[in-house]
């Protein structure tokens, strides 16, 4: 089964959305992993988390929900995600176009002071507070790459990888309260 964003069903007022929101194994470009041990707090925090545009940081589409999950099914490849898509909503159409040319991937944000990492990587506790559709997941994989290993010594996916680092880490300072500096 591919682990790709694809469009599943569409109404007059929404898109189905569904791929792989985590995949078990491997290792992100972090070189964290998730297993089917993790716990993701569905039961505390929400069942049907929000659906942003790249964690909020592109500085268009901010913050804004786009739609919300609407369905989460474990498996042996990992967590499947579908999500509805509101298409009053801003964006939604520009980050469909993602979707239907195979350029987007899902990546979760978690409540990062409640998450636990034990050794090795292995994200033990991920508290989702959000899913985000993103055309640069920190889990190549759910772009629908089945095998990073195969590609990864190749320079121009070297400097995809650093790019994205770059990318989350300006994202990250950036958005940081003034009274952090």
């Amino acid at each position: 089964m591919s682990q790709a964003v694809k469009l599943l069903s569409e109404t007059a007022d929404t898109y189905t959305v569904g791929g792989y929101g985590v995949v078990w194994g491997g290792k992100d470009i972090e070189g964290d992993h998730f297993t089917k041990d993790t716990d993701f707090w569905f039961d505390r925090i929400t069942e049907t988390p929000p659906v942003l545009y790249d964690h909020g940081f592109n500085g268009s589409a901010q913050k804004g929900v786009l739609g919300q999950v609407v369905k989460k099914v474990y498996d042996d490849t990992g967590l499947w995600i579908e999500a509805e898509l509101d298409k009053s909503r801003k964006y939604v159409e520009a980050v469909m176009t993602l979707i239907k040319t195979g350029r987007i991937g899902w990546s979760s944000g978690a409540v990062e002071h409640l998450a636990e990492k034990a050794k090795g990587g292995w994200l033990k506790v991920w508290p989702v507070a959000e899913f985000s559709l993103t055309a640069s997941p920190m889990e190549p994989r759910t772009l629908g790459v089945e095998e990073l290993s195969a590609v990864e010594d190749d320079p121009a996916i070297k400097s995809i990888i650093e790019t994205v680092k770059a990318t989350w880490s300006t994202a990250f300072v950036n958005d940081l309260p003034d009274a952090s500096f």
